[in-house]
């Protein structure tokens, strides 16, 4: 057979369309990116996508092409002779799901609750020094994180859990086992104002076995109330990115979309994405978060910050 695989984020390395690849090759079959030359030539044609927004109009869509992933379907599978194979490519996952149920999140619906799928000699190459994990809540499994842990530990390998770990489940213990790793920056999540309290309970005790700087995912745009207002969810935001700034922790700004009809809808659209521009690029930027306030002087004086004023000012947010 000829198969053709097409991921539509470039950009990000696409699990399951190697898998795929790896699948068919293994076959014998004739296995190659898609090239939209050879389209009619193809016996078939394999089609992922992480996100919904990501273009899909141009795409000529026939029995042939067999779509998938969240940005087509949350709730579509790979085949479990394809979804067991092993890539041992220095990155995926030990550990799927989630029991939170967040209202933003696809992953309950996509993945169900939080269960173990391996470990990190699945992953692996046996070489490098280096792996990321995709794990979505390994800290609501302490069982499978200390094992996880101790493999990093044993194989001396700087970890990256790049989906984040769950700030309000860290204690003593855990924070002790995060510190004797080799990591890269650890990831947490500040989702709603109201973990305020929490977060700084949490940071100081990371704190206390010498992780001082860590990065949070700061969620804005989404509509998570039916009366929750575009402004409220500004100066949410801000609440939160100055608090961390307090902590000297540092923030990657999330905007959110909707990627099924069950979820929230979202502020950001073709007129208020500029409001959101500014307030990623401050608050993602370590230098601009720490070192200036964002009303008095990233929209005021900085290059990257007044070119937006005006859309505060139409908000009323600044006058």
């Amino acid at each position: 057979m000829y198969i053709a695989v097409l991921n539509l984020e470039p950009q990000y390395i696409n699990n399951a369309i190697e898998k795929i690849r790896r699948y068919h090759q293994g076959r014998g079959d004739i296995v190659e990116d898609y090239v939209p030359l050879f389209t009619a030539q193809y016996d078939k044609v394999y089609c992922s996508s992480i996100f919904s927004y990501t273009p899909k109009e141009h795409l000529f869509i026939d029995e042939r092409w067999e779509c998938g992933g969240t940005g087509f379907d949350v709730e579509k599978k790979l085949s479990p002779c394809i979804e067991t194979i092993k890539l041992n490519m220095n990155l995926g996952w030990t550990q799927r799901g989630c029991n939170n149920n967040c209202k933003f999140c696809v992953v309950p619906k996509k993945e169900g609750k939080a269960h173990p799928v391996g470990d990190i000699y699945d992953i692996w190459d046996g070489k490098s020094k280096t792996i990321t994990l995709y794990d979505n809540n390994i800290l609501q499994l302490p069982e499978h994180f200390y094992k996880i842990s101790e493999q990093i530990y044993k194989e001396d390998l700087e970890v990256d859990w790049n989906q984040g770990l769950d700030i309000r489940l860290v204690d003593d213990d855990i924070a002790k086992t995060l510190s004797k790793i080799p990591h890269a920056a650890y990831h947490f999540a500040f989702d709603h104002p109201n973990m305020a309290e929490i977060i700084t309970e949490k940071v100081e005790i990371l704190k206390k076995y010498g992780i001082n700087r860590s990065m949070f995912y700061v969620l804005v745009g989404c509509k998570d109330s039916s009366d929750k207002t575009l402004e409220e969810d500004i100066e949410g935001a801000l609440f939160r990115l100055n608090h961390l700034k307090k902590l000297k922790m540092n923030a990657y700004v999330m905007r959110y979309q909707k990627c099924y009809v069950d979820q929230p809808e979202s502020f950001i659209g073709d007129k208020t994405r500029k409001i959101y521009i500014p307030l990623a690029n401050w608050g993602s930027v370590p230098a601009a978060l720490h070192s200036m306030e964002f009303y008095k002087d990233y929209l005021a004086t900085h290059e990257r910050g007044m070119p937006y004023w005006k859309n505060y000012k139409q908000l009323g947010l600044v006058s």
